[in-house]
């Protein structure tokens, strides 16, 4: 009798830290398990999210590194496409008080160039993953997810308009003095104030914006750029 509780008791004991550890291991999450935001790219108001990858690569490090500068490339192309829309609809309401300046054009060519820059200026890494397994896709893949707060990027495009709208005071004053247009345009399309091409043949086109109204149109460009929070 002894003998056979003994027995019981040994069975016991050996099984229940088995029950424990299986408890325990089902909570927790594989470590080769796939990141939720790799099905969905989060979305939360007042922020935009970015997902990149990098392939197989010697160094996981420099992989990750890659992943991250792909999101952040991610990311700037959706901020053109954002800001495009928004100029677009802007221009077509037609109630700018930059008139037909074509500052807003302007602008917007800036801004496709800038992007990057304010994608990196801004940004912050939320994760990575690293999909040794190839759960998600090709095996040994690296994935970097990145996010950019919508209030920085409109600070951010604000002040790009503001530094815009002093180099074309500027450029408006020495006009005025006589200087002449034709070195003065070609001043702007080195600050990329204007578009290639399109100061030589029509000058007129895209002259500052007056600095009379200026504040007034920056007020009200910045009122649409508040929509993109």
């Amino acid at each position: 009798m002894i003998r056979t509780l003994l027995k019981i008791t040994a069975v016991i004991l050996l099984t229940v830290p088995l029950f424990s550890l299986s408890g325990c291991a089902g909570g927790k999450r594989s470590p080769g398990s796939i990141p939720g935001w790799m099905s969905r790219v989060p979305q939360e108001n007042g922020v935009i999210y970015a997902r990149g990858s990098c392939g197989r690569t010697s160094n996981p490090k420099d992989a990750e590194g890659k992943a991250i500068e792909d999101a952040r490339v991610e990311l700037s192309k959706t901020i053109k496409v954002e800001v495009s829309s928004l100029l677009v609809d802007y221009e077509k309401a037609g109630g700018s008080a930059f008139g037909g300046s074509g500052f807003i054009r302007d602008y917007s060519v800036r801004v496709n160039r800038e992007a990057l820059a304010l994608s990196l200026s801004g940004s912050e890494v939320v994760s990575t993953w690293f999909d040794r397994e190839g759960r998600a896709g090709p095996p040994y893949t690296t994935y970097a997810l990145v996010r950019l707060s919508r209030s920085s990027l409109v600070s951010n495009l604000t002040q790009l308009a503001r530094d815009m709208a002093e180099e074309a005071e500027q450029v408006e004053k020495r006009a005025a003095g006589g200087g002449g247009l034709t070195p003065l345009i070609e001043e702007m399309k080195v600050k990329g104030i204007v578009q290639e091409g399109r100061g030589e043949s029509s000058p007129s086109a895209s002259p500052p914006a007056p600095a009379a109204r200026a504040d007034s149109a920056l007020r009200e460009l910045e009122e649409e750029l508040g929509k993109l929070r």
